[in-house]
């Protein structure tokens, strides 16, 4: 008789154990808004750097984890020096920095070199010529280095174009050097350099405008003035030549370069498992979470609540957008 009665009594805790068991998840998240520098715009919270943000929890799951998503905006820049090769020739207007978010559209074909030649000097070009304060245009022999933003190109391509016309056949015509080409790319809020695009990487494409029977592959036995380039150097450039010559009219198109908007990382443990920070488990009761991001940018932050045992195994996400800023 005990010994059924003790077997009962095993059952029915067995019973009420499992019972609890399958419990149903409850789960919410809010933010202490109690803290003067976090406010709220009904979609993101704000608040700054390095200050800590509190997390409340409704509902008592078995686990609870976080991860997040983070999106820093960049910047991105084009740079490029200058070096006259020849003292002796005037550089007055004789080369133009262009700019567009697409290449012209070309046959690159010799029999349409007429129909090229249009679409080139008719494209929808960006003269910032004029942004380029160093650009020696006034100075025989000089040289510098500019830096030209590409802030209008964020989240598309960019094309970038110098056109060679001197304007004067009585001087000679100068030489260009165009060196060390780059784009780069930085975060906005610290000046991290994270990308970088070198000449020797960017397509190009030449055109000789007073040779449009091979204005792509144009070889002038007589002075050469076309643009080249020298991989070893990391530069293109143009030989001076002789007042005698017709005026040069050459294109160094360079491009496309895709120009990002931010860069995104995601935050997980060393193991790479989905979520990476571990909040809670069976043993305890949490009811808050203290994080502090430490820099800036849009974070995608999601936890995860479960009730996971041998019964059963039931889990729900909820997802946060918070902005943080310096």
């Amino acid at each position: 008789m005990k010994k059924n009665i003790a077997i009962l009594l095993g059952c029915v805790l067995l019973a009420s154990c499992n019972q609890d068991m399958k419990r149903e998840l409850e789960f919410s998240v809010d933010v202490d808004m109690s803290k003067p520098y976090i406010s709220y715009d009904g979609t993101a919270y704000t608040l700054p750097k390095n200050q800590a943000i509190t997390f409340l929890f409704s509902g008592d799951p078995d686990f609870i984890s976080m991860r997040y998503d983070c999106f820093e905006e960049t910047t991105s820049s084009l740079i490029f020096s200058t070096n006259l090769s020849n003292s002796s020739a005037n550089p007055t207007n004789s080369l133009e920095v262009l700019l567009a978010n697409s290449l012209p559209e070309l046959t690159q074909n010799t029999e349409s070199a007429a129909t090229d030649s249009a679409a080139i000097r008719d494209h929808d070009w960006n003269n910032v010529t004029g942004l380029c304060k160093n650009l020696p245009l006034n100075t025989p022999g000089g040289n510098g280095t500019d830096t030209v933003s590409l802030e209008a190109y964020r989240g598309g391509n960019v094309v970038i174009a110098f056109r060679y016309k001197p304007e004067n056949k009585d001087e000679n015509q100068p030489g260009w050097d165009i060196n060390d080409l780059r784009i780069e790319t930085n975060l906005k809020t610290s000046g991290e350099k994270i990308t970088e695009y070198g000449v020797d990487s960017i397509a190009a494409i030449t055109f000789d405008m007073l040779n449009l029977a091979n204005p792509y592959n144009a070889q002038d036995a007589a002075s050469n003035h076309i643009w080249r380039e020298s991989i070893t150097e990391h530069k293109w450039y143009i030989s001076f030549s002789l007042s005698r010559y017709d005026l040069n009219e050459d294109w160094l198109i360079l491009g496309p370069v895709a120009i990002p908007t931010g860069r995104s990382s995601s935050f997980y443990d060393t193991d790479n498992s989905t979520y990476a920070v571990s909040i809670k488990d069976m043993t305890e009761t949490v009811t808050s979470y203290d994080y502090t991001f430490t820099t800036a940018g849009v974070y995608d932050v999601t936890f995860r609540a479960s009730n996971s045992n041998y019964i059963m195994d039931e889990s729900m996400e909820i997802k946060l957008t918070i902005n943080v800023t310096e």
